[in-house]
């Protein structure tokens, strides 16, 4: 008898969606003690997202982590944002009472306040550590901190002499004059 095996013969197609994709900048950032690291989280292939968590790592002897913040930018209208720290890390939950999820395109802005008082080359890494996103809370996709690659180093410098003279209005006299009349 002429008998065919075509057990190898099937296969699946199955209907996933490409992964999302993620870039921060800038890639570094030089602050001043006391200043506010302002990095922006752009992410691309989006597919139905009504609900996320960020969390980012900064090093707490050097930045607030409490008073960090996230903006929601283009592609995440209608989103609120909750921040906290857990376990040391910032946690930014994010969601939407929206219908439908976000598609394609969107960018958050996240804003880190600096110590004062820390003295200049100090150096840390702000980095995304994870994140999940997707229709649901309990329907996410994971994205790892060894998947997102996401790490800004930050340097505290000093502030620097301005750029060229400083332009003084009249001469010494002139400035003594208009003192003296104006008591």
């Amino acid at each position: 008898s002429d008998h065919t095996d075509t057990s190898d013969a099937s296969f699946e197609i199955t209907d996933s969606e490409p992964p999302a994709s993620f870039d921060i900048a800038p890639s570094a950032v030089d602050v001043l003690s006391g200043g506010t690291v302002s990095l922006t989280l752009s992410m691309s292939v989006l597919t139905n997202v009504r609900s996320a968590d960020i969390y980012v790592s900064a090093p707490a002897a050097m930045f607030n982590l409490n008073a960090a913040t996230l903006t929601v930018g283009a592609g995440l209208d209608g989103f609120s944002v909750l921040p906290g720290v857990d376990n040391g890390q910032v946690r930014f939950a994010l969601a939407t009472l929206a219908a439908t999820g976000v598609d394609g395109d969107a960018d958050v802005v996240l804003e880190l306040p600096v110590l004062d008082g820390l003295a200049v080359s100090t150096t840390g890494d702000v980095v995304v550590t994870e994140i999940s996103l997707g229709p649901s809370s309990s329907e996410r996709t994971v994205y790892t901190e060894q998947e997102l690659g996401l790490s800004v180093p930050v340097t505290i410098v000093e502030v620097g002499p301005p750029d060229g003279d400083i332009p003084v209005p009249g001469d010494y006299a002139t400035i003594q004059e208009a003192l003296d009349a104006a008591v």
